[in-house]
This record gives C-alpha cells, structure tokens and sequence, in this order.
C-alpha cells in the first residue's frame, strides 16, 4: 500500500535545480497528463519492467 504521507514528504523536499538545458523541479498535478502519456507509451514502459 502506498503511504501518501511518506510521498508527499519525499516530494516537498526535492530541490530544484538547472543547467544549461534543463530544468528539474518537483511534479505537480498539472504534469499528470504528460506522465500518463509517457508511461502509455508501449517503447518507452517496456524500459521499465
């Protein structure tokens, strides 16, 4: 079972940072639909089994 209280605590603690190219941030809920479309993606979800 999922602890959302753990996650959300692991989540609130990632720091953001850049470079050049990037930008790595924390997830929010307006990134749901494109998390959902990348791990639909039947090439890219059999990287992760």
């Amino acid at each position: 079972m999922i602890n959302k209280q753990l996650i959300s605590k692991i989540f609130a603690e990632l720091p953001t940072f850049e470079t050049e190219r990037l930008i790595f941030r924390k997830m929010t809920l307006d990134d749901a639909n494109d998390l959902f479309e990348y791990a639909s993606d039947p090439q890219l979800a059999r990287l992760y089994r």
